[in-house]
């Protein structure tokens, strides 16, 4: 008989996000209620890991009458905080680098190909030869925590093949001997969002810090002397820019949104861009901003208009005005060429999340004539003196980024069911990726900036990944099946060797631009332990649309058990929670989940709200 879902099952195709951009949809009510309790900011512990924000490009290819169009490929019903909004229409919407909730369809699925789909019928465990990993019932006697260890240690799975050898049982305690801007980076990384807005906080309103006579007298003060800012050290004004802006993104990640619209009304000096045509004759909006004030703390503030106001419009007029200022300084300056990208890139996050496709695309288009120009900028920084190695170091660069924009975009089509034209960039994205020269003097030259890097490394997975939900659009779940798999392999062989555990290897480590924008990026890829994350999730949907419901469930444990600071995430939750309902064990199925809210609470990952264990 066919399977009676008690809710729907998702899938997120992992479309990156922008740092200053955060874009995450809350379609079930969001609360401040999360997962975990603050940890303490001494050395006990916190944990897991970071979000990003991302972007394609390139035309929408044309298609003559297309099939009629399958759900979107990138739904959720829980965020993962990057900047979430509310979607009052219950429609499916895509977010630039985080996947954006959906309607709820109380007995169907959703999935990469289709929404309101019939679940596949069940079948024997016994016709398929899969690790069973839901397991015999636990003593009577096993206590909560003894649960989370069971689930931790891969024991709670009859299969042997899961045990994890060297399991982390609760998070690495925090550094001692670090700054306290250190500290924070370590719990950003952790995604202890509680103890950053604290610390941060702390920095910028302390009594006694030195970051706070640069918030209180110049960033809050509209009328301070035009030169003040002359007088700081670059370095300090490049600390205090970044304790600024992740003090928001910890208000975004835990959906404060009140404090954070409060907080960004505080900002007198960069009111110029926020207020609407009608606001500007008072005196705070009419001035214009010292020049001291970076682009990506305006970008930043207009971006959080769409969570923050009722006129979700009002984000894209502000961030309009700021991209025409940038421009006008670009033929002077070409190094404001990264902060158009940055601009760019954020547009295009905000209309995807209004659901503007067409106008999300054009962003992405004007994001390609940049991408060789921003790169060239960048390697002119960082002082390399080859001009022919640091030219064709740029153009695999750009090639990179065309390849990542092109993959993004094809996940657009995907969701408004253009699946020829998807299937054509994706062709595009392959061929230039392999007619690219690799030299090894090039890949060198790019060791030197972590952005491009990452980026290099990521372009194969994504472009399997990718194939692998086009192969699911089409219903060719083996297929998919297949890319899935091979793009995790190919992230594998990357894992890092020089975690202080292997819980923490597939985290890059905490990259400034990749929270402040803007900088020495060309396009933030999505973070490889996301994208890892992503990537199995739809594994595991795919073995599901294949009748495999315990390999599913042992797919999604699997991830969680290896790095539970890095992988369990909202999206992971919630899906993995949607099977443990759909093997039809009520009471099993609420213990499960309640060791799940256990091990989040554990590792202090606050931004996981209680929705997403659907108890």
């Amino acid at each position: 008989g066919g399977i009676a879902a008690s809710a729907p099952l998702v899938t997120v195709a992992g479309l990156p996000t922008v740092p200053g951009v955060a874009v995450v949809n809350a379609a079930t009510s969001a609360t401040n209620n999360n997962a975990g309790n603050s940890s303490t900011t001494n050395n006990t512990t916190s944990a897991a890991t970071n979000t990003t924000v991302g972007t394609m490009d390139h035309p929408l290819a044309s298609v003559a009458n297309p099939p009629p169009p399958p759900p979107p490929v990138v739904v959720s019903h829980a965020q993962e905080p990057s900047g979430p909004q509310k979607n009052n229409n219950n429609k499916p919407t895509v977010v630039a680098s985080t996947p954006l909730p959906s309607s709820t369809l109380p007995r169907t699925m959703m999935t990469a190909s289709g929404v309101g789909m019939a679940p596949p019928p069940l079948v024997s465990s016994a016709a398929v030869a899969i690790p069973k990993s839901l397991g015999p019932p636990p003593s009577t006697q096993m206590t909560q925590d003894d649960m989370a260890d069971a689930f931790l240690r891969g024991s709670s799975s009859s299969s042997e093949s899961t045990v994890v050898t060297n399991p982390l049982l609760r998070p690495l305690p925090l550094p001692t001997t670090e700054t306290d801007l250190e500290r924070i980076r370590v719990l950003v990384e952790r995604r202890a969002w509680g103890d950053v807005l604290s610390m941060t906080s702390s920095l910028l309103k302390g009594a006694t810090s030195h970051y706070a006579p640069i918030y209180n007298n110049l960033f809050l003060n509209p009328n301070h002397p035009s030169d003040a800012a002359t007088l700081l050290n670059a370095q300090q004004l490049q600390e205090f820019v970044e304790i600024l802006l992740l003090q928001g993104h910890a208000w975004m990640q835990m959906r404060r949104y009140k404090e954070l619209a409060t907080e960004v009304q505080q900002w007198s000096n960069c009111q110029y861009y926020l207020s609407s045509s009608d606001n500007n004759n008072n005196n705070q909006s009419s001035q214009q901003p010292p020049s001291w004030i970076p682009w990506a703390v305006h970008i930043f503030a207009a971006a959080t208009l769409q969570y923050t106001r009722g006129d979700k419009e009002l984000a894209t007029t502000a961030l309009w005005k700021i991209r025409a200022a940038i421009q006008q300084q670009l033929p002077g300056a070409p190094a404001v060429v990264l902060d158009l990208l940055h601009v760019e890139h954020t547009l295009f996050n905000v209309f995807s999340a209004q659901g503007e496709w067409r106008m999300a695309l054009e962003a992405l288009e004007r994001m390609a004539p940049l991408l060789k120009d921003g790169a060239d900028q960048v390697l002119l920084q960082q002082q390399q003196d080859q001009p022919t190695e640091n030219d064709n170091a740029a153009q695999v660069w750009a090639h990179a980024a065309q390849c990542e924009i092109w993959s993004r975009q094809s996940r657009i089509l995907l969701q408004v069911g253009a699946l020829d034209g998807a299937q054509f960039l994706l062709e595009k994205a392959n061929s230039l990726w392999q007619d690219v020269p690799h030299s090894h003097r090039s890949l060198e030259v790019l060791q030197s900036v972590p952005s491009a890097q990452r980026l290099l490394e990521q372009v194969e997975p994504q472009l399997s990944a990718s194939l692998g939900l086009l192969q699911f659009a089409y219903k060719k779940y083996n297929l998919a099946l297949e890319n899935f798999r091979s793009a995790l392999q190919i992230m594998d062989a990357t894992r890092s060797t020089t975690a202080a555990h292997d819980a923490y290897s597939l985290t890059h480590g905490y990259l400034v631009t990749e929270w402040v924008g803007g900088g020495a990026t060309l396009i933030h890829p999505v973070a490889k332990h996301t994208l890892y994350s992503e990537v199995t999730t739809n594994l595991a949907v795919a073995a599901l649309y294949t009748c495999r419901l315990q390999e599913a469930v042992h797919v999604m444990e699997s991830l969680i058990r290896r790095s539970p600071s890095e992988a369990l995430t909202e999206r992971t939750a919630l899906n993995l929670c949607t099977l443990y309902e759909l093997s039809g064990d009520a009471a099993t199925a609420t213990r499960k989940k309640r060791t799940l809210q256990l091990i989040a609470k554990r590792f202090f990952l606050h931004d996981i709200g209680p929705e997403s264990f659907r108890l």
